[in-house]
This record gives structure tokens, sequence and C-alpha cells, in this order.
């Protein structure tokens, strides 16, 4: 049985975006077509994808505007999570 995991999505400006997923693949970007839609300024259309398996998390940006960011630091390829 998978479990639900509570992602948070903390932005520069301090609003969070709150969703509960399951292990899986998922697009975040400010198009509806998104598993994750974050509707705000600054974020692409298609802006991030979110991995998250049995043996881990990992976060890709796929060269957006602006970045994605984790603890400061620009991800560059694929970045696991802690």
């Amino acid at each position: 049985m998978s479990t639900m995991i509570d992602l948070e999505i903390k932005r520069r400006d301090g609003h969070a975006h709150h969703q509960q997923v399951m292990p899986g693949v998922y697009s975040i970007g400010s198009d509806d077509s998104n598993k994750i839609k974050l509707p705000a300024a600054g974020i692409s259309w298609r802006h991030a994808v979110l991995t998250i398996t049995p043996e881990g998390f990992w976060i890709e940006d796929l060269n957006s505007d602006l970045g994605t960011f984790l603890d400061g630091k620009r991800v560059v390829g694929r970045t696991p999570l802690r």
C-alpha cells in the first residue's frame, strides 16, 4: 500500500503550497496541465519535475526562466531531496 506524503513548496516571498502526493512523477508549473499547479509570477508554465519513489525523492528544473532552488542553492540536473 502506498503512503501519502505531505508536500510543501515554499516560495521566496514566504508563501507556501501544500499538497498530498503519492509516489510518482509530478510536473510542476503554472499551466493547468501540471500535476502540481503553482499559478504565481516567476513560475514557468512547465517549471520542474518532482520524482518520488520508495528509494527517495528528486527534483529537476526544466530550464525555467528563474530557476528552481533548494535550501538557497540553484538546482542543476536531477537533485536528491532530503
